[in-house]
């Protein structure tokens, strides 16, 4: 159905088989450029604290969704991060740096712009190896905050033209 969302998919499936043979430790080797690069919360799911009310149904309404909290995750993501991670802080802020990643590739990054998409892609790949070095089954939660960004057709379509623009790309 969405026949380009999975060239960036592809990329980082593959940067993750890559990235388990290398012998060094990933979370020494980027843990400053991933947290200075996303900001990430202290464990908390909201800045303070508290996880965000359910959006309803305006969760939908835009390409942008709802972000009461103004933390560049979707309020209806952050409950379903901790939902599936209640206890684990290291895997939700990995999570959310994941979704953070995939927010910006909405957030009107000009496709025709390589250097922009460069750099958004960059910060994908910086945020799977996150998830890939704190989570047990990395391939299953890529796929689990995959899912619930780009769950509309408009969210589906920016995530494609997106994807387009990467493709052909080295990174």
């Amino acid at each position: 159905m969405f026949k380009f969302r999975g060239v960036v998919f592809i990329l980082i499936l593959l940067f993750i088989a890559a990235c388990g043979g290398g012998g060094g430790n990933p979370v020494e080797d980027l843990s400053s450029s991933i947290t200075t690069s996303i900001p990430v919360d202290n464990g908390a799911i909201g800045s303070d604290g508290s996880i965000p009310a359910d959006p309803g149904a305006a969760a939908d309404l835009t390409l942008l969704g709802v972000d009461t909290n103004d933390n560049s995750v979707r309020d209806e993501v952050e409950i379903a991060i901790a939902d599936r991670y209640p206890e684990d802080i290291q895997t939700k802020n990995a999570l959310k740096q994941v979704a953070k990643s995939i927010q910006s590739a909405f957030e009107g990054i000009d496709t025709s712009d390589t250097e922009a998409t460069s750099a958004a892609v960059s910060e994908m790949i910086k945020a799977v190896d996150c998830l890939t070095s704190r989570s047990d089954d990395p391939r299953s939660d890529l796929l689990f905050i995959e899912m619930q960004m780009v769950d509309t057709t408009a969210r589906a379509q920016a995530y494609n033209a997106f994807n387009e623009s990467a493709a052909g790309q080295f990174f």
